[in-house]
């Protein structure tokens, strides 16, 4: 998240039209946390147009998310392509694992619904792209209580949408309500970001979008797309590829113990510059998996 060109590394670029700088500086300031020389040489690269490959290493054995950085150089030279991507996969990502790691996803959410701009719902009875309708105040900052007062309001947000669906809230379980858990984990930056470096695709991705679809039988999923380049261009707004990250039904109760949720990508060149007007020639598809939980057509596409 944050301005390309300007040494800024951003998962969800604003347009330079309308920039979030408090929120930009936010998302920067977790991927320095957790990134450490990644992020710096990104950064570098940003300023000067030099490949990464061109940097000194600082770790060779550094790693996250289960991936194995050892390679990274050759997959983030410039010569690379929407990286290891096929058109279309399956990309699986952990749960956090501890408090700490959880309170990181809450701030993270509510960094990206304090844009006003990145969070779209798509529902029955709302069908065409709206604006998550979730208020924060805020002073520019981001801490635990906000993101805490972010996941609230999503889960009050999100029982309104499925209280005429029978079956679909269970308010005896409502404080334990997995789905809310699992909508805020996606919608944060460690997903994507090690979705990217283990895809090993360029981690300044543009016009990135979230789409909240709840269906008409309650399922829930989330949708993250973003414009991909392999290769930094100062002051670009979109790039030659098109990346779709998908998630499965959140909503589903059993997932037999298990700590990750699952998803499917596909990854196309496109020569659309508009996110918002890509998106809209998807609408057709994503309202057969909202009316009858036909999703296999938009899964694809």
């Amino acid at each position: 998240f944050g301005k390309t060109g300007t040494g800024t590394l951003g998962l969800a670029v604003a347009p330079a039209t309308s920039p979030q700088p408090w929120h930009d500086r936010g998302i920067c300031d977790n991927l320095r946390r957790r990134r450490g020389w990644l992020v710096e040489l990104w950064e570098h690269e940003a300023h000067e147009g030099q490949a990464v490959k061109d940097q000194p290493r600082r770790d060779a054995t550094v790693g996250f998310g289960g991936v194995d950085l050892d390679l990274l150089d050759k997959g983030l030279s410039q010569e690379a392509t929407a990286g290891r991507l096929k058109p279309k996969g399956r990309f699986v990502h952990e749960d956090p694992a501890n408090s700490e790691a959880r309170e990181e996803r809450r701030r993270d959410f509510a960094r990206i619904v304090n844009t006003r701009r990145d969070i779209c719902v798509l529902t029955s009875s709302a069908r065409t792209p709206t604006v998550l309708a979730i208020d924060l105040v805020s002073d520019g900052s981001i801490n635990e209580d906000l993101g805490n007062l972010a996941q609230a309001k999503l889960k009050l947000w999100l029982e309104g949408e499925l209280g005429e669906i029978p079956g679909a809230v269970d308010r005896h379980a409502a404080s334990q309500w997995a789905v809310v858990d699992r909508l805020v984990y996606f919608i944060s930056v460690s997903p994507v970001f090690d979705f990217l470096i283990q895809s090993r695709v360029q981690p300044m991705t543009l016009q990135a979008r979230y789409l909240l679809m709840v269906s008409s039988t309650g399922q829930i999923r989330v949708a993250w797309y973003a414009f991909a380049t392999d290769k930094v261009v100062p002051g670009a707004t979109s790039g030659p590829f098109v990346l779709k990250l998908v998630s499965e039904d959140l909503s589903s109760g059993d997932r037999g113990g298990r700590s990750y949720s699952e998803f499917k990508y596909t990854a196309n060149q496109t020569r659309e510059t508009d996110m918002d007007r890509l998106i809209a020639k998807q609408i057709p598809l994503i309202l057969k998996g909202i009316d009858a939980d036909a999703w296999d057509a938009y899964l694809k596409a």
